[in-house]
C-alpha cells in the first residue's frame, strides 16, 4: 500500500511502510538479541535488535514457524531452540538451525486452550517450561513429556462446568469456558508462579502447583487479564493489566501475594484500554505501560503515569519487554519498536534531586561491536530499513537551564589522557568538494546547550588522522573520493575518508563541562562477545593502528609543508626579479625543487606512505584480530620510507633551503616557510 497525504502530490514508498502487527514481543539470549513476536496474518517473525551492517536489513529478518498469535520463546539454555504454538493449539519447537519444526504436544479433547496460550520457562530454573490452558503444565525435558500442576483455574467458581468441545473464537479468543492468558513465575523466588485468565481470574502458587489461591482483586470491571507481571524485587509483588470491556484503562498492583490490590491508572488516558504492565528489571518502581495507543512510564511504582511516547507513533502497545537496557515494544500496526538505553530513566530520581545546573547520567557498559561493517553497495535513501542504536557508548545529560557559555564533553582513559573532545563550538566548514551528495555525509557532532535532555554517542573512536585526498587509483585529487561501502549510510557518513583507531576494553571517563563547572561518569567498554580475540592481540592491533596514525598525521604535514615550500619558491624566484641576486635565487630554486619533487609524488615520498598507510589502516577498521607478520610488515615498509624521506628533508633544510635563505636575506625578501619534522621513527616505536 502507498499513502498520500496531499492528494496524491506525493507518496510513501509501496515498499517502506513499516506496517507489522504484532501480538506480543520477546528477546533471546543471542548478541546482538533478536527481537521476536506473532503478527497478524503471517505467522511469527524474529529480526536483530542492531546488525553489522548500519541498519537492520530486510534479510535480517527470519520467520519462527509459529502461528500468528502464540507465544514465542527462546531456550535459555540452547539458543538452537524456541518454543511456539501451531494450529489447534500445538507446541511446535523450531531449529534454527535446520529450520526444521517439530510438534511437541498435541492437546487432549478435555483440554481448553485458548487463542494464544502462555508459554514460559522458569527464570530460576530454566529446565522447566511451563504452558497453559486452562490448567498449568510444566515439562523438565524441553517440552517432550508433560505433567499438570494445577486444577482449572479458568472457569468461575460456582459456574456450570466448561464445554471443552463447543467451538473456539476468533484468533487470540479464549477457549469457551475460560482459558489462562497469562502466567509469571517469579525472578526472585522459585516455586511462586501468578496465573491469569480470560474470566478475568488471577490464582497465585507459592510452593510449585502444590496448592493454589484465588488472589482476583474484587470489583474489577468486565475484563480478561491480559498481563501479569512478577517482580524482580519482591516473590509477592506483582502488577495485572487488564483487557477491560468499559473503555477505561485498569492496571493493578498487590506487594502481599495478592491479599489486596491497588488500582495504579492515575494518568493513563481515560477512553483507552491497557494492554501490558513491566516492572525494571533494574529498578522496581520503574514501570513501563502500554495502551491501545501509546506507551507510558511510572517512577513511583505506578502511583503516577506520565508520557513516554517520544518518537513512538500513536499505535496499539500490545506488549513491552525489557532486554538489559532496552526496552522492546511490540506494536499492532506499526511493527517492533526499542527504546535504547534506558538508563537515564533508571537514574531520573538522582537527577530529579541533584541542584547541580546539569546532570551528566552514568551510561550503560558499551560494546566494541562493529557498528557497520558492509561491504556491499549502500541501500538508497528512499528504502526503508530499521535503524542501529547509536553508535559506540550512549551518553546522557541533563540541563535545568540554557548553558550561557561552552560545553564541553571530554573522554579520557584510565591514566588521564585525552581520547576525544566535542564542544557546542562548531568546526570550520568543510568546503572540500565530495564525490557524493551531500545528503550522505555525517554532520559534526556539537554539544546540544538547550535547556533539557540531551543524547549523544561516542564512537568509542580516537579522533579521526588527517587524511590526503588520494583516489582509489593512488593519484592526488582536488575533491575528495569516497570508495569504500564501509559507514556509507544516509547522514552517518563519516566525512574523512580514514577514522581514528577504536579503544581497547576497559574503563574510560566522561567529563561534562558546563559554565565552567564538570561532571563526570566512568564509561566501560567490552569486547564483542563473539570475537575470540585475546586481550594482547587487541593490544598488538592497536598498538599497529596508532603506528599507521603517527605515519599519516607525519606524511600528511610533512607532503602539505612540501607543497608550501615549493609554492613559496616559485613565489620568491618571481619577487627577485631584476634583483641581482635573481639568477643566483633562480638556479638554488630549481636546484631545491627538484630535490623537493620526488617527495611529494615519488615512489618513495610522503604522499604514497600516505595512501598506502590510509589503506591499511581502513583495513583494520573492520575486524578485530591480531595483526599478521605480512599485515605488520606492510606497515613496517612505508614508516621506513616516511624516515627516510624525512631525513631528506631535513637534510635539503640544513643545506639547500638555509643557503637559499641567505640569498633571500641579501636580496631583502622573506625567508622560505620553515617546519620541524618529527624525530624517527616517524611512526613510533614498533
Amino acid at each position: 500500500a502507498a499513502i498520500s497525504v496531499d492528494g496524491g502530490e506525493s507518496w510513501t514508498p509501496y515498499y517502506g511502510l513499516p506496517n507489522g502487527q504484532f501480538y506480543r514481543v520477546s528477546t533471546d539470549y543471542d548478541f546482538p538479541y533478536h527481537v521476536c513476536g506473532p503478527q497478524q496474518d503471517s505467522g511469527t517473525a524474529c529480526v536483530v535488535s542492531r546488525s553489522d551492517f548500519g541498519v537492520i536489513r530486510p534479510n535480517d529478518w527470519y520467520s519462527a514457524a509459529g502461528f500468528e498469535n502464540g507465544f514465542l520463546i527462546a531456550d535459555p539454555l540452547d539458543k538452537r531452540y524456541m518454543y511456539t504454538q501451531g494450529w489447534y493449539h500445538v507446541l511446535r519447537r523450531f531449529d534454527r538451525t535446520t529450520n526444521q519444526v517439530i510438534v511437541l504436544y498435541q492437546p487432549t479433547a478435555d483440554e481448553r486452550f485458548g487463542g494464544a496460550p502462555p508459554l514460559a520457562f522458569s527464570p530460576r530454573d530454566p529446565q522447566t517450561m511451563y504452558m497453559a490452558a486452562q490448567h498449568v503444565l510444566a515439562s523438565t525435558d524441553r517440552g517432550l513429556t508433560w505433567r499438570t500442576i494445577s486444577p482449572d483455574l479458568a472457569a468461575p467458581p460456582g459456574g456450570p462446568p466448561p464445554d471443552a468441545g463447543a467451538p473456539a473464537g476468533g484468533v487470540g479468543a479464549p477457549a469457551p469456558g475460560g482459558s489462562i492468558t497469562t502466567l509469571a513465575l517469579s525472578p526472585v523466588t522459585a516455586g511462586v508462579m501468578w496465573v491469569g485468565a480470560s474470566t478475568g481470574l488471577i490464582h497465585v502458587t507459592r510452593d510449585n502447583g502444590k496448592t493454589w489461591t484465588n488472589v482476583t482483586p474484587p470489583n474489577l470491571p468486565p475484563t480478561s487479564i491480559n498481563v501479569i507481571d512478577a517482580s524482580h524485587a519482591s516473590a509477592g509483588t506483582a502488577y495485572a493489566a487488564l483487557l477491560s470491556r468499559d473503555s477505561h484503562p485498569h492496571i493493578y498492583r498487590t506487594s502481599d501475594y495478592g491479599t489486596s490490590w491497588q488500582e495504579i491508572s492515575n494518568g493513563l488516558t481515560d477512553g483507552e484500554i491497557a494492554r501490558v504492565v513491566r516492572e525494571d528489571p533494574a529498578d522496581p518502581n520503574l514501570l513501563y505501560a502500554g495502551t491501545v495507543t501509546s506507551v507510558w512510564v511510572s517512577f513511583d511504582r505506578g502511583d503516577h503515569w506520565q508520557s513516554l511516547q517520544l518518537n513512538l507513533p500513536a499505535t496499539v502497545v500490545s506488549d513491552l519487554t525489557v532486554h538489559e537496557n532496552d526496552l522492546v515494544a511490540s506494536t499492532y500496526g506499526r511493527g517492533f519498536w526499542i527504546l535504547d538505553d534506558v538508563s537515564p530513566l533508571r537514574q531520573i530520581r538522582a537527577a530529579m534531586a541533584s541542584n547541580a545546573p546539569a546532570f551528566l547520567f552514568k551510561p550503560a557498559p558499551a560494546s566494541r561491536a562493529r557498528w557497520d561493517n558492509t561491504q556491499d553497495t549502500p541501500l538508497p535513501p528512499e528504502m526503508k530499513a530499521g535503524d542501529n542504536p547509536p553508535e559506540g557508548a550512549t551518553l546522557d545529560y541533563y540541563l535545568a537551564a540554557p548553558a550561557s557559555g561552552t560545553v564541553t564533553l571530554t573522554i579520557t582513559d584510565s591514566a588521564g589522557r585525552p581520547i576525544r573532545e566535542y564542544s557546542n563550538v562548531a568546526p570550520p566548514p568543510d568546503t572540500t568538494m565530495a564525490n557524493v551528495p551531500e545528503y550522505w555525509l555525517a554532520p559534526p557532532l556539537v554539544m546540544p546547550t538547550t535547556a533539557g535532555m540531551h543524547r549523544v554517542a561516542w564512537d568509542l573512536r580516537y579522533p579521526d588522522p588527517p587524511a590526503l585526498n588520494f583516489g582509489y587509483n593512488g593519484n592526488m585529487l582536488d575533491y575528495r573520493e569516497y570508495t569504500l561501502s564501509w559507514h556509507a549510510l544516509p547522514g552517518l557518513t563519516p566525512r574523512s575518508t580514514l577514522v581514528g583507531p577504536m579503544v581497547l576494553p576497559g574503563t574510560y571517563t566522561a567529563k561534562l563541562t558546563v559554565n565552567g563547572r564538570s561532571y563526570s561518569q566512568p564509561i566501560t567498554v567490552v569486547q564483542d562477545p563473539r570475537v575470540p580475540v585475546s586481550a594482547a592481540a587487541l593490544s598488538a592491533q592497536f598498538q599497529l593502528e596508532q603506528r599507521m596514525v603517527a605515519g599519516i598525521a607525519a606524511t600528511y604535514h610533512a607532503y602539505n609543508y612540501v607543497q608550501e615550500l615549493r609554492a613559496a619558491l616559485s613565489a620568491r624566484t618571481k619577487d627577485s626579479s631584476g634583483n641581482a641576486a635573481a639568477s643566483q635565487i633562480a638556479t638554488a630554486g630549481q636546484t631545491l625543487d627538484a630535490a623537493l619533487a620526488p617527495l611529494i609524488s615519488g615512489p618513495a615520498g610522503f604522499g604514497i606512505a600516505h595512501r598506502d598507510l590510509g589503506r591499511r589502516l581502513n583495513d583494520q577498521l573492520v575486524a578485530d584480530a591480531e595483526p599478521t607478520a605480512s599485515v605488520v610488515a606492510g606497515v613496517d615498509g612505508p614508516c621506513r620510507a616516511i624516515d627516510t624521506a624525512l631525513d631528506t628533508l631535513r637534510r635539503l633544510q640544513s643545506t639547500n633551503v638555509a643557503e637559499l635563505n641567505a640569498l633571500l636575506t641579501r636580496a631583502s625578501l622573506g625567508a622560505l616557510p620553515a617546519w620541524t619534522p618529527p624525530a624517527a621513527p616517524a611512526c613510533g616505536p614498533r
